[in-house]
């Protein structure tokens, strides 16, 4: 018992205290279904380290072509315009040391998305924290929770069949 209390303990110890959520800011309302979805980094309203836009665009390729998504890699569908509104990536060594109280990570994303002909169809921010974790919980993770709900949203509201 002693051994499952402690294994338990450390596994939730090593787990990175993070969330994500989108906020819709325009629904769609269209009945548009795409197959094919091409991604455009817009440059966002906040400065953002290089190595940061290519980790959301990795994230966001991995969410929507290589988790058995219905969408294929290309032109002529759904394009997917992004970039960062708000970046703040904290202190790793704060949220080690002082848990959830200090040093939280934040990711805001906004993703508009377009139909082929390039009419906008919905857009919507998505939000990644991270406050705390074994080693301080790695900013990254917020980026991650911030591309799967993008991804999530595009295969809610624009899948094909």
């Amino acid at each position: 018992m002693k051994k499952m209390l402690f294994a338990a303990t450390a596994a939730l110890s090593l787990v990175a205290c993070s969330s994500s959520n989108n906020i819709v800011m325009v629904p769609n309302t269209s009945d548009y279904a795409a197959s094919a979805v091409a991604l455009e980094y817009d440059g966002g309203t906040v400065e953002v380290e290089d190595g940061k836009v290519a980790l959301l665009e990795k994230y966001l390729r991995n969410h929507l072509f290589d988790d058995g998504s219905a969408f294929a890699e290309g032109m002529n569908g759904l394009t997917i315009k992004y970039g960062f509104i708000g970046y703040e990536e904290g202190s790793q060594a704060a949220r080690y040391l002082a848990g959830p109280i200090a040093g939280g990570a934040k990711m805001v994303i906004v993703a508009e998305f377009f139909d082929a002909e390039g009419n906008s169809l919905s857009k919507i921010q998505s939000e990644g924290t991270v406050s705390g974790g074994f080693f301080g919980g790695d900013s990254d993770s917020a980026i991650n929770g911030a591309a799967k709900k993008i991804a999530g949203y595009a295969k809610e509201n624009f899948a094909g069949e």
